[in-house]
């Protein structure tokens, strides 16, 4: 497949966005394991993990 730089670099921050949001969502299920997070911090991590998600969606 022939990339341009662009699609090159494009593709690159959708693999690490996609890291980011997988790594969110683990954090985020630790939490629901873990008493020592409040509603609210698990809330915010949703939230983390929303906003990454729809920032790969595009």
């Amino acid at each position: 497949m022939n990339c341009t730089g662009t699609d090159f670099y494009a593709q690159s921050d959708a693999n690490g966005a996609q890291r980011d949001a997988d790594n969110a969502r683990r954090t985020a299920d630790q939490a629901y394991m873990s008493a020592s997070y409040t509603n609210d911090e698990i809330k915010k991590l949703e939230e983390i993990v929303t906003t990454l998600e729809n920032k790969i969606r595009g």
